[in-house]
């Protein structure tokens, strides 16, 4: 039961990440507003990485994969 839990949370990380990971992107790439977007972009591709670190994390420790 447990490890079903953890396989659930990680595929949740995963869409999340992809979610701002698309953001990001488009962030960078098709918002010319002002340079600051660029940061923008990058740190949110970034924390995308960070979320699908964390689901990794939790899919090891709960399901042992």
């Amino acid at each position: 039961m447990i490890a079903r839990l953890g396989n659930a949370l990680y595929w949740l990380c995963n869409i999340v990440a992809a979610l701002i990971t698309i953001w990001g992107v488009w962030l960078f790439l098709f918002d010319n507003v002002s340079g600051s977007e660029h940061y923008l972009g990058l740190f949110a591709v970034v924390f995308a990485l960070a979320i699908y670190g964390l689901g990794r994390g939790i899919r090891y420790v709960l399901a042992g994969k």
